[in-house]
């Protein structure tokens, strides 16, 4: 809901009402599954026990012929450790609901440290890296973005702009336009789907965008972005 002044500004209503239609609809089916387990554990649970009291006592008073006496002592032991299984049984499902939220944690690392731009600082801090300098201009060449793979509309297409060193260049649109996508591709905050990202003629790959970001100032405020 916060993101929908961007939706309706990208025309992207029908791709995000598909997104949340599929999570609807996964959110169901493992809440669906949830219920199942904890029904069918429960229910395993209340049988296996039922079924283990009924042959302990067949045994016991089959083959000691015990008494009313002893019949309530093995009561009694019974009431006193039922709790105690009971509370297993319980674990049991907090630990199968805690599993799909566990793998989603996981899954959230993985994508984190396939998108990570600093692998292994061997050479120095971060702040020790030189600034990369532009001495003749920043070049977007036939540069094609959009946001997720799924996404049918792109964000930016067919971008083809040179902005030369040490000018005053203003970009300008409507709200929506793309404005701050290019501000951030050529941040290197963000990759081009297609197309390159030049500096000086050099492409601005992940190994330089820390060297490269040394030489940015950014300010967002409520009117324009400055770069």
């Amino acid at each position: 809901m916060n993101g929908m002044k961007e939706i309706k500004s990208n025309t992207l209503e029908a791709s995000r009402m598909e997104w949340v239609r599929e999570m609807s609809e996964k959110m169901n089916e493992e809440h669906l599954e949830y219920v199942q387990l904890k029904s069918a554990s429960q229910f395993t649970y209340r049988i296996s026990s039922a079924t283990l009291l009924a042959v302990f006592l067949m045994v016991f008073f089959g083959m000691f012929h015990a008494g009313t006496g002893e019949m309530l002592l093995i009561i009694l032991i019974f009431s006193r450790l039922w709790p105690r299984f009971v509370g297993i049984q319980s674990n049991l499902e907090q630990i199968a609901a805690a599993v799909p939220s566990l793998k989603a944690l996981l899954d959230l690392k993985r994508e984190c440290l396939e998108d990570r731009e600093i692998e292994v600082i061997e050479s120095g801090p971060v702040d020790g890296r030189k600034p990369l300098l532009v001495r003749q201009q920043i070049e977007l060449r036939d540069v094609f973005f959009k946001y997720g793979t799924n996404e049918a509309a792109y964000a930016l297409q067919r971008i083809n702009l040179r902005i030369p060193a040490n000018r005053l260049t203003a970009i300008v649109g409507r709200s929506g336009a793309g404005k701050s996508t290019l501000i951030d591709l050529i941040m290197g905050l963000l990759q081009p789907e297609q197309g390159m990202v030049l500096l000086d003629g050099t492409p601005l790959t992940k190994d330089r965008n820390l060297y490269w970001r040394r030489s940015i100032s950014y300010v967002r405020t409520a009117g324009p972005i400055s770069i």
